[in-house]
C-alpha cells in the first residue's frame, strides 16, 4: 500500500472534475496546479489515460460485459472499471476519440514549441462543460 500525496489526490480529484463535466471546479483546481507548478503534461497524461479508460469500457460493457469480465480484460481492478462505466453514459463513443485526438494534439503541438500548454489545457477544460 502507497500512501498518496495530498497533491496526487487532488490531482485526481481533478481528473474526475474534468470528466464529470464540472467546469467550476475543474478550472479552480486546474489554475490551482499551475500556481503550484504541476506540470501540465503530467494533467494530460492522467486526462489521457482515463478517458481512454472510459472508451475501452464503454466499448466492452456495450458488448455486454460485466465489470469483472472487463476488469479481467483490461487488467484494472474492478473500482475504476465501475467508475469508468458511470462516466461512460455522458459520453459518447464519438466524443471520446474526439476527446484523447485533442489530448494528443495539444501534447504533440507543445512538444513542438506551437502552443502555450498552460492555455491549451485550460480551453480544453472549458470545452468539456457543454
Amino acid at each position: 500500500y502507497i500512501k498518496e500525496t495530498n497533491a496526487d489526490a487532488t490531482i485526481f480529484t481533478l481528473i474526475e472534475a474534468i470528466c464529470n463535466k464540472e467546469t467550476e471546479k475543474s478550472i479552480k483546481l486546474y489554475r490551482k496546479f499551475i500556481y503550484e507548478s504541476v506540470e501540465p503534461v503530467k494533467i494530460i497524461a492522467l486526462l489521457a489515460s482515463k478517458y481512454r479508460l472510459i472508451y475501452q469500457v464503454k466499448i466492452l460493457y456495450q458488448e455486454g460485459k460485466n465489470k469483472y469480465d472487463i476488469s479481467k480484460i483490461l487488467k484494472v481492478h474492478s473500482y475504476p472499471v465501475s467508475l469508468a462505466i458511470t462516466l461512460s453514459y455522458k459520453y459518447s463513443e464519438k466524443e471520446l476519440l474526439k476527446i484523447l485526438s485533442e489530448l494528443y494534439y495539444i501534447d504533440l503541438d507543445f512538444k513542438k514549441g506551437k502552443i502555450n500548454i498552460e492555455n491549451a489545457l485550460e480551453l480544453f477544460i472549458l470545452k468539456r462543460s457543454k
